[in-house]
């Protein structure tokens, strides 16, 4: 997703996506010990990094992202394709992008949003999402949300220099694309 923030920056947030090579094993064994279910979905799927173990635990899975995370071509699982075309191949697996999940008429059991939320730079499309998910949700669904942090006070990351106070974040100059200077920030919310 692209964010243009009121500062002239553009946020984009598919940028922060990591690979499935990086999951995290402390995740993945949650993961791993949660009750099985028949629909699940992944909101903010990003690079897939921890579908096939959601899909160990649900019979169908809804994945979802931006339309642009879900339809440009990146390198997933070895093989430089597109989400849109790597799923197209399962029976098990829907993707969808926002609008498309928010249209559709289907409630799941379980719900998961891993990373998703510390990376949009707006509170208000925040509450947004949060919303979205829980209309989602069947009336006894559970999500399970994962935020990042760096450590519990964000103090160390106030001091840095490419750091600047955003709204309830901070925006950090991740070097990716210093030639272009409407890009090279990502939001870290407190």
């Amino acid at each position: 997703m692209h964010y243009k923030l009121s500062c002239g920056i553009i946020v984009k947030t598919e940028n922060a996506a990591k690979p499935e090579t990086q999951g995290s094993k402390y995740l993945k064994s949650i993961l791993a010990n949660l009750t099985h279910v028949s629909t699940s979905f992944d909101y903010g799927c990003g690079k897939l990094r921890y579908v096939k173990t959601i899909l160990q635990k649900t019979d169908t899975l809804a994945i979802v992202d931006s339309e642009v995370q879900i339809s440009r071509f990146q390198k997933l699982r070895g093989t430089v394709t597109s989400i849109r075309n790597i799923i197209r191949g399962t029976n098990h697996i829907r993707v969808y992008n926002e609008t498309e999940f928010r249209e559709l008429d289907m409630k799941f059991q379980r719900g998961f949003c891993i990373n998703v939320l510390s990376v949009i730079p707006v509170p208000a499309i925040r509450m947004k999402v949060l919303a979205t998910i829980k209309s989602k949700l069947q009336r006894q669904g559970t999500c399970l949300f994962v935020v990042q942090y760096r450590n519990s006070d964000f103090t160390r990351m106030q001091s840095l220099s490419n750091t600047r106070l955003w709204r309830d974040g901070f925006l950090i100059d991740s070097l990716r694309n210093p030639s272009n200077p409407r890009q090279p920030f990502r939001c870290t919310p407190l």
